[in-house]
């Protein structure tokens, strides 16, 4: 990446290479600062202690002690109710794997029933085909849906 000759020209006037080394400053002499020496937290910290006054530093700290105290009781509650959902959840997948397993056995059962009623009307058929003919023109068979 190249940066134009206004830019260098830009950050030269502050002994600078780039933005990187050029921070601004809230309070003090000029508005820019450079950044030598000092990783950029440590400045920001240096900057903020010498430009805030002792008030404003009480008040910052009362604030994020507030905040601490809101996350802190939002957490608790945010535990509990974790711990709710665990035991809730727990409950109803027992009941649930319960009903599912009866499905299944009811599904089974059902499978079953109509296996033996085919069996029964296929010899039915077979021992009295007049007799099926004529009752399927009366009651024709239902049509079945397919989901």
């Amino acid at each position: 990446m190249t940066i134009s000759a206004s830019a260098t020209n830009f950050f030269s006037e502050f002994g600078c290479e780039n933005a990187r080394d050029l921070v601004f400053r809230r309070s003090g002499t000029p508005d820019y600062a450079l950044y030598i020496g000092m990783s950029l937290p440590q400045h920001v910290a240096k900057e903020l202690i010498n430009a805030t006054s002792e008030a404003d530093l009480k008040q910052m700290e009362q604030e994020q002690t507030e905040c601490l105290a809101i996350y802190q009781s939002t957490h608790q509650r945010l535990e509990a109710f974790n711990e709710f959902s665990k035991a809730r959840y727990q409950n109803i997948n027992k009941h649930f794997e319960s009903h599912t397993a009866m499905l299944k056995g009811m599904k089974h059962d059902l499978d079953s029933v109509f296996a033996k009623l085919r069996k029964i009307k296929s010899k039915l058929e077979q021992k009295y085909p007049e007799e099926m003919r004529q009752a399927q023109e009366r009651h024709p068979p239902a049509p079945i849906d397919e989901d």
